[in-house]
């Protein structure tokens, strides 16, 4: 499950927008007013990550060039489940610690290496919502 909401819906009322019901929602119906372009991302309630999204400027589309585009970020994407932000603290203090006892088995939990501060805008993937929306039918 998961949540999004404009800095104006939070205000507003508290009034919240699930992903089943606005998947197919444009970028503008959260970042609507240009003097507050923030919106929150409940990404996995089980785990609490929020994530924070700032509209930081509109670029002209580029002929040839195919959308969306991932044009900067920082730092890899936590391991899915691994306990939200306190959880990931801890497995990054043991990947850290070849002398901690669940050191070996952490890193094989991950896929065998985990680089916190690897970035690459070329290895980011964006999922086709159609047919996204077509597997979350599927599955009901």
């Amino acid at each position: 499950m998961r949540e999004s909401q404009s800095a104006e819906d939070k205000k507003d009322n508290n009034n919240l927008g699930y992903a089943d019901e606005l998947i197919k929602s444009k970028i503008r119906a959260f970042l609507r007013n240009p003097l507050n372009p923030r919106a929150e991302y409940a990404y996995d309630f089980g785990d609490g990550w929020v994530h924070v999204i700032l509209l930081e400027g509109i670029l002209d589309r580029q002929k040839g060039v195919d959308y969306p585009l991932c044009i900067g970020g920082e730092r890899a994407c936590p391991p899915e489940d691994c306990g939200g932000s306190y959880g990931y603290e801890e497995f990054l203090s043991i990947i850290m610690n070849p002398g901690h006892e669940e050191h070996e088995s952490r890193l094989e939990w991950a896929g065998g290496e985990f680089h916190p501060e690897h970035f690459d805008c070329s290895e980011v993937v964006f999922e086709d919502p159609d047919e996204r929306l077509q597997n979350l039918d599927a599955d009901f």
